[in-house]
């Protein structure tokens, strides 16, 4: 798999593989799966409909699987460092919201041919459950490492 950041922005995803691809010695027939992180919470345009055009395209360009390999969603977010994308803000910020984002998520890569998966980053992160973003916790388990409601999302999508 190659995994790049990004996910939902097309003209990365397209330069990149365009210019490494281009330059050799890497060739398709190298890797079987396009992976992407997809955050919500980096960029304003990073919406549910940017990443369903990019997963998209890049299914029908490079014909290989497709993988969310990183993505998560806030229990508690209550200054952000910047907007959320506008598709997204109906979606709370709680173990609900995090359900509601993985079914959301889960649609998109199901819909696109060779679609294949997602993958929560990181779950159960406890000390660090910001993980690197602004968000104050975006764990699928509390600080005491019980498990949230939105864990058991795996076992429907």
């Amino acid at each position: 798999m190659i995994h790049l950041d990004n996910g939902w922005k097309w003209d990365t995803q397209q330069w990149w593989y365009k210019s490494v691809l281009a330059a050799g010695p890497l060739l398709t027939t190298d890797f079987d799966i396009m992976g992407v992180s997809y955050y919500p919470f980096y960029n304003p345009s990073a919406t549910l409909a940017n990443l369903k055009t990019t997963l998209t395209n890049m299914a029908s360009t490079w014909k290989k699987s497709i993988v969310v390999a990183e993505t998560n969603w806030p229990v508690t977010c209550t200054s952000p460092k910047y907007a959320f994308p506008p598709d997204t803000t109906s979606i709370p910020k709680s173990a609900d919201g995090q359900t509601t984002w993985m079914k959301d998520v889960a649609a998109i890569v199901a819909g696109v041919s060779g679609g294949s998966g997602l993958f929560y980053w990181e779950p159960t992160w406890i000390r660090n459950a910001g993980l690197g973003s602004s968000c104050y916790d975006n764990l699928m388990v509390d600080q005491k490492g019980v498990a949230r409601s939105s864990l058991g999302v795996f076992a429907s999508i």
